[in-house]
């Protein structure tokens, strides 16, 4: 499941170089100018580009689909997961090559919850061939294993950090449990509807969003998600992963991360920055291995449990 099941995907060639720069920076231009953000249009086009292709070899139409009326054509173009227009005397021959090739060879629905999510993700999502990051993962981590003597490093070269994702249970509410009934991918999809913040951090740092957002002296996107759940009569999940790094590692991994969601899926302000080797990949292979490190996180949650804390927690151990 998830980053083994084949090598096959679409990669982005843009590079950006060897400067390293924030992630804030190359994303806005990233996602403007090549859309990766996924929409249910895109997703319904791109999934069966070729049958719409003038160079596309043309398909023997079998009869049953031939003696559909116009609305009934159309009907099952729109149940095969494909976005069209009318059926008219003119594009019907159009149409009928579209679902020929579309019932021999048929598409993955677009989960249109899934709109907005980057691309990668939602492929991972539909059940797409994932590419295996685990290389690029292993790079990154070789980058910053040895620190190198007289390099000056953001925050030292102490291995003290880690990562924490912040998680809503109302969304996913007890995933361990649920793994033994729901389908893997079911699963991971739960996980990654349910982060609100990604974050990088030493010692007490996930608690003291907590804290924050139990005095009520600050407003912000992600207290009022704190504030939201404890209101429902929840608590808040702190999984904790990727520990004993190095600051920089632990900044890159946040980064990575927030970059495969999307920072309008999350209530973080800032997109975060790379350093080291990742600085100069893409933001394809920064978002693909974004993806691989939730994963390696979801797969932590499973196995660690579920574990809530709530407002009385704060109040009790303040």
């Amino acid at each position: 499941e998830g980053f083994t099941d084949g090598k096959e995907a679409v990669v982005s060639t843009q590079s950006t170089g060897g400067v390293p720069k924030s992630v804030e920076e190359e994303n806005i231009a990233d996602e403007d100018a090549n859309q990766t953000v996924c929409t249910w249009k895109e997703w319904s086009m791109a999934v069966s580009e070729d049958a719409y292709s003038p160079t596309s070899p043309t398909a023997v139409v079998p009869e049953w689909i031939k003696k559909l009326t116009h609305k009934e054509l159309r009907g099952k173009l729109v149940e095969a997961g494909a976005l069209v227009g009318a059926v008219t005397p003119t594009t019907r021959s159009l149409y009928e090559q579209y679902l020929t090739k579309l019932d021999s060879a048929p598409i993955v629905k677009m989960d249109r919850s899934l709109e907005g999510y980057p691309r990668e993700i939602v492929s991972c999502l539909q059940g797409q061939p994932q590419i295996d990051w685990s290389a690029a993962e292993r790079e990154l981590a070789d980058d910053f294993r040895v620190p190198v003597k007289g390099r000056r490093y953001r925050q030292g070269s102490k291995k003290c950090s880690f990562n924490y994702i912040l998680i809503d249970p109302t969304i996913a509410d007890d995933l361990p449990r649920l793994s033994t009934k729901l389908d893997p991918r079911q699963i991971f999809k739960l996980f990654v509807k349910s982060i609100f913040y990604i974050g990088k951090g030493k010692q007490s740092r996930p608690y003291s969003h907590l804290l924050e957002a139990s005095l009520q002296t600050k407003d912000n996107a992600k207290l009022r998600r704190i504030r939201s759940i404890w209101g429902a009569g929840r608590g808040v999940v702190s999984l904790h992963v990727f520990s004993n790094t190095i600051a920089e590692e632990a900044f890159t991994r946040e980064a990575l991360m927030i970059a495969s969601i999307g920072l309008k899926n999350l209530t973080n302000e800032k997109r975060g920055e790379v350093y080291g080797v990742p600085s100069s990949w893409s933001a394809t292979k920064r978002r693909g291995v974004g993806l691989a490190l939730l994963y390696k996180a979801h797969l932590t949650l499973l196995n660690e449990g579920h574990r809530e804390i709530r407002r009385s927690d704060i109040i009790s151990g303040s």
